[in-house]
């Protein structure tokens, strides 16, 4: 009875599974009989038993992260409790003579170790009120606990040391105290859910903290410069504090490389420049080169850049832009340098710029224009000019605000880190001889990758930069690199990534982003490559020259080489590019990887191109079985046809008609996912053309519920194109659609979507319009019928105008809309229409078919004769009924009008228009006659309707007339800012128009 056992029981260890469970074991006089001291010791590390303060058993955590093993770092509740019988302390029986029993507790008591915290807020950027607190959760949101911190070097820095307990804690400052003097802390360092404020959020362990001191109501720290610069582990803006960049690198632009131009070889600047000498001279070379420069990048790019969110490009240049010889610059290309940095100033962008080539070559490929050694790093002379031309830059732009810093060297490689962090150090000091104020990137050894010696950091503004390609794109990856940040507290920056899918470049961006990483890409365009945000395509002279090159054709003459390179030259021109949104989407959009969304409006009814599937990575818009590559050596394509976009659908060209695309190469399982949009519920029939030369099986599913399965035959070819059709209902509103390969052996190029019931689709311009309800629909509601409409805007006219909430066939009506577009309207169609109509001014609409006005069936002559209007802006003289659009009649007595399709009609008087011959004046486009005799009994002909309702055009004499014989009174109503007269005098006469 007096043996106390200590055990650790586990999913793993219990008795239960045949593996006993660690324990240790103390024995003690009185267990029974007299108060003692039972305590456990739990941290993260181990739990350990005590007695009387006698230490008697201990289990650690093996740190395998295995809940079986280790289930200790969640939260668990205290039992006491008296347990008797059972298969251990019942293995001898029970002895009933020990009851009653009681356990007795004196106190238990719950220990947590404080830890000192020290609390620092940089109160620079503010104005101290009553001075500066801290509230948290360790004071329980105390409105009495507020805790006053100091600033007793004055340096805007204010302090305080807090005991505060284990765990996670929330906190924030406060510029004086109270609640209304809180901090608006960003959603960038919130760790609250709370949906009225922000929290600021500290995990509190054994050993005492000092923060680093944070900006008030900001991330970082505040920034102390005028220009980017390096903060501990941050990149820091003069304006907005922490701040990652998010960059598009000009790779081609001013260091052309082969292979974004398709040239054979992937040859350097000097071999590429070489082979265009070669073919058409030296002096078309120039030319050619003036315009490549000239289009490649321009204003209109840069500012394009920044609409799509990038707020720094990254610039390689060669060397030989500004130095082709030691100690002489080349003025020419200082100011290319200058040119972009104004564009980057006017759209606030950061300009990065990138040696890419230099003296000598830091690397033995073509990327640095060497000569296949990297002579850079065993060259004093090399280096030197490296360092000079560094100075000079520096001297340059030492003052310019959105230089965002000098990256040294492109993508090194040596065998001796220590002689690379040497000429780092010397050009750097070249540098600050003449600027303090910009950040000094340094890249890995071995192309930006290992950075071995290159630590710990040499400068104060320094930030190391590592290129990311080809591998797996999570968080590990970029492990030794974090680590490296954390040892040296130096920020990182990743220069250069791209050449992969899209699915690839948002998993990588969230991996950089998630760790406060900026990130550049590579490359802005390239030509016929889906990878970059614009694509050129290839001339077709520029193709023969590519085939010369290549061996496949003969050497073009210098006509059409000198236009093939031109042309080349052109096509790099902003407007003549093919944009890729996707790549953009993918850097841009957080939500790329699992929130598909649409690429293209897929109303219904219509077409459907197979290729325009949502935005999204894999499994979020489309499943394919190769949608990256995440190895150099086993390098595959994830769009195997390399066209049109950027993801792992294999998408190639089609000869389908109207079709420029299809996807292919589709394997089982694959899917493809498409926002639709339905503007009426209904049956509609599907046609899919598909090509194939196998039997597949393809699955149509809406809104993730399958509808229909299909067979896909043969059709002798991957492109002889055949149709499958199926009906499926769709109800009106936004769907998901999802094509599913269930047996591979097509290729799929569109889909139509054919609605059973019939519509029409009536156009409409913003303001008012006159409409009528050309079928027999469901709703008959304007908002129904016109949903781009002003709500409460239907008008209908007995006399003046009123209100209407509905829409009767053959009744015309006022409606006012918002914007330019169109509507459909879905019913049964009606072909014929009688219509009673009154004495005076009446607005109709006609049936489901358009007829000329001679087509109305006015058996009584009521109609008088040029008395029937269309509005279109302005008041016109109709010569045909539409269906959907609504028209002033005069009529002279009540009676009955019939509108029918291909009826009989009674054949109307013919009427002599008298304004033929009338001086005109010309309104805004509407007109008004004068200067002719108009006899009485025609004088209804030439009145016109009832003013539009307000907001709308209108001009008229003020009797309601379009025409006056000897003079008139003007009645304008304008919409617009300026009032166009024109004046058309036919008979020889003074005339005043008065103001």
């Amino acid at each position: 009875p007096n043996v106390i056992h200590g055990t650790a029981h586990t999913e793993v260890y219990n008795w239960w599974n045949g593996s006993p469970p660690p324990e240790g074991t103390i024995y003690i006089n009185g267990a029974t009989s007299s108060f003692h001291d039972y305590a456990l010791e739990w941290n993260e590390d181990y739990l350990k038993w005590y007695v009387d303060d006698v230490h008697y058993f201990t289990y650690a955590n093996d740190q395998a992260g295995n809940y079986a093993t280790w289930p200790f770092d969640q939260r668990f509740h205290l039992l006491l409790n008296i347990a008797i019988g059972g298969t251990w302390g019942g293995q001898q029986g029970i002895d009933d003579s020990i009851f009653p029993v009681r356990l007795e507790v004196d106190h238990v008591r719950v220990y947590q170790r404080m830890v000192n915290v020290t609390f620092q807020v940089d109160m620079s950027n503010e104005t101290v009120n009553d001075g500066v607190f801290l509230n948290g959760s360790f004071v329980d949101w105390d409105s009495d606990s507020f805790i006053e911190m100091t600033d007793e070097d004055e340096d805007n820095i204010y302090s305080a040391t807090v005991s505060v307990p284990q765990g996670y804690h929330l906190y924030q400052y406060f510029n004086g105290e109270g609640w209304e003097n809180r901090e608006i802390v960003p959603p960038e360092c919130d760790v609250n859910d709370h949906p009225d404020y922000a929290d600021r959020g500290i995990a509190v362990g054994e050993n005492d903290i000092t923060l680093d001191p944070v900006c008030f109501g900001s991330c970082g720290p505040c920034a102390n410069s005028d220009y980017l610069m390096a903060y501990g582990s941050s990149i820091l803006d003069p304006d907005q504090g922490n701040f990652l960049l998010k960059g598009m690198g000009l790779g081609g632009w001013l260091v052309p490389e082969g292979y974004m131009l398709k040239i054979p070889g992937f040859g350097s600047p000097s071999e590429i420049r070489n082979m265009i000498v070669d073919l058409v001279g030296i002096e078309n070379a120039d030319n050619f080169y003036e315009a490549y420069t000239n289009n490649f990048v321009t204003e209109e790019d840069i500012t394009m850049l920044a609409e799509w969110g990038f707020n720094s490009v990254r610039l390689p240049f060669h060397y030989k832009l500004l130095s082709e010889s030691q100690g002489i610059y080349n003025e020419d290309g200082f100011q290319i340098i200058d040119q972009l940095l104004e564009w980057c100033s006017n759209n606030e962008m950061y300009l990065i710029l990138d040696m890419h080539c230099a003296p000598g070559g830091q690397n033995p490929n073509n990327i640095s224009d060497s000569n296949g050694e990297a002579l850079l790093w065993v060259n004093n002379i090399y280096q030197e000019w490296t360092a000079d031309i560094w100075g000079t830059i520096a001297q340059r732009y030492s003052t310019e605000r959105w230089i965002g810093g000098y990256d040294l060297l492109n993508e090194p490689a040596y065998s001796d880190n220590s002689v690379i962090r040497q000429v780092y150090e010397d050009i750097t000091n070249a540098v600050r001889i003449h600027d303090t104020n910009h950040i000094i990137f340094i890249e890995g050894n071995w192309y930006g990758s290992d950075f071995y010696q290159l630590v710990p950091p040499f400068d104060n503004n320094m930030v190391y930069s590592f290129h990311w390609y080809w591998s797996e794109s999570d968080q590990d990856q970029i492990a030794s690199h974090l680590n490296m940040r954390n040892q040296y507290n130096v920020p990182l920056w990743m220069g250069e990534s791209g050449e992969n899918s899209n699915h690839w470049y948002n998993s990588a961006v969230q991996s950089l982003e998630n760790n406060n990483i900026g990130w550049c890409w590579w490359t802005y365009k390239k030509m016929r490559s889906t990878t970059s945000p614009l694509e050129t395509v290839i001339p077709q002279d520029y193709q023969l020259i590519l085939d010369y090159w290549e061996g496949n054709g003969p050497e073009p003459d210098m006509s059409t080489s000198v236009n093939g390179l031109m042309e080349m030259a052109d096509s790099f021109l902003l407007n003549n590019c093919m944009f890729h949104p996707g790549v953009i989407r993918s850097l841009m959009d957080d939500e790329f990887g699992y929130v598909n969304k649409p690429f293209s409006d897929h109303v219904l009814p219509g077409t459907i191109m197979a290729v325009d599937y949502d935005f999204g990575g894999n499994e979020t818009a489309y499943v394919d079985e190769g949608y990256e590559t995440t190895s150099q050596e086993n390098w595959v394509s994830w769009n195997q046809g390399w066209f049109y976009r950027n993801d792992g659908v294999d998408i190639e060209e089609c000869n389908d008609p109207e079709v420029d695309y299809n996807v292919g190469w589709i394997t089982n399982d694959e899917w493809l996912k498409y926002t639709i949009s339905a503007l009426y519920s209904d049956d509609y029939e599907v046609s899919m053309h598909v090509a194939g030369q196998g039997q597949g099986t393809l699955q149509i599913r809406l809104d993730s519920e399958p509808i229909s399965t299909v067979n896909v035959p043969s059709t002798g070819g991957w492109q002889n194109w055949g149709t499958l059709n199926i009906n499926m209902y769709i109800s009106e509103g936004e769907h998901e659609l999802s094509l599913h390969c269930l047996d591979e052996g097509f290729n799929l190029s569109k889909l139509t979507f054919t609605n059973m019931t019939p519509g029409i689709t009536l156009e409409h311009t913003a303001g008012w319009n006159m409409v009528g309800l050309p079928l027999i629909a469901e709703s008959t509601n304007a908002q129904d019928l016109f949903p781009e409409s002003v709500n409460g805007s239907l008008y209908g006219f007995n006399g003046t105008y009123f209100s209407e909430d509905g829409l009767v066939p053959g009744t015309g009506y006022w409606l006012n809309f918002y914007a330019d577009g169109s509507s459909v309207i879905q019913g049964e169609p009606f072909a014929e229409l009688t219509i009673e109509i009154s004495q005076g001014w009446n607005l109709i609409s006609g049936i489901s078919d358009e007829i000329p006005i001679g087509g109305i069936n006015d058996l009584e002559n009521i109609i008088v004769d040029g008395t029937i209007y269309g509005f279109q802006g302005v008041y016109v003289t109709a010569e045909t009924i539409e269906p959907g659009k609504a028209y002033w009649i005069y009529a002279s007595t009540d009676g009955d009008i019939t509108i029918a399709s291909g009826g009989a009609a009674k054949i109307r008087s013919s009427f002599t228009d008298r304004t033929a011959k009338a001086n005109k004046l010309r309104f805004n486009g509407s007109n008004l006659y004068f200067g002719v005799p108009i006899p009485a009994e025609e004088m209804l002909s030439y009145q016109l309707p009832p003013k539009p309702p307000a907001g709308a055009f209108d001009v008229r004499f003020s009797d309601n007339m379009k025409v006056a014989e000897n003079s008139g009174t003007i009645e304008i109503m304008n919409n617009s800012e300026q009032l166009l007269i024109a004046y058309d005098i036919q008979a020889a006469a003074a005339w005043l128009l008065p103001g």
